[in-house]
């Protein structure tokens, strides 16, 4: 096994182990919200709204307030030793910009590697780059394709508009000339 390998096993145990701790510190908090659900003592915050909510214990079971304050802490402090044992497990994950191909095992000491990785950020700033021009260019033919689509849709407008003065005017001058035509043929029809 290379010792690629193995820091690869490492940091797969390490995400298993944190997702192990999520489940365990949602667990905690289903756990506690239905405690707290069952045992709480409802105040009443608004006189128009009443309590729904009351599970009723058997006389004589009811848990002292003492015991539900410590049961509450309790509650509290495996919240937060869970948390920290995440936090713990994602502060010693390896960073995600860190993704190491597999390489020779020589013998390569620290200004190798320190020449290595500004190889590698200067190749990825050069990527980064080209693939910023890439999507400018790509911006500008989607600007200029935009710009000729505005201009045609604009020219369609004023020629529908054009157009629809004309028709507005062709009627409104045949309305116009059949209007006289029309009063005068209801009188001459009025007079016989």
């Amino acid at each position: 096994m290379t010792s690629h390998d193995e820091e690869l096993s490492r940091n797969m145990d390490r995400i298993t182990q944190l997702q192990d701790g999520i489940d365990n510190l949602v667990t905690i908090m289903y756990s506690t919200l239905s405690f707290l659900s069952r045992n709480a003592n409802f105040k009443q915050l608004n006189p128009d709204i009443p309590i729904t909510q009351a599970i009723p214990h058997p006389e004589g079971t009811i848990p002292p307030h003492e015991s539900f304050n410590q049961n509450c802490e309790e509650l509290v402090q495996d919240f937060l030793r869970k948390a920290k044992q995440i936090q713990y497990l994602i502060s010693i994950l390896p960073p995600h910009h860190n993704q190491q191909k597999p390489t020779k095992t020589t013998t390569a000491t620290a200004t190798t590697t320190e020449e290595e990785e500004q190889e590698q950020e200067q190749e990825e700033d050069q990527d980064d780059s080209e693939e910023f021009e890439r999507l400018q260019a790509d911006l500008q033919l989607a600007q200029q394709e935009y710009d000729r689509a505005l201009s045609e849709a604009e020219s369609l407008h004023a020629e529908i508009k054009n157009a629809l003065r004309l028709i507005l005017d062709h009627r409104v001058k045949l309305l116009s000339s059949s209007t006289p035509t029309t009063t005068t043929a209801s009188i001459t029809c009025k007079k016989d």
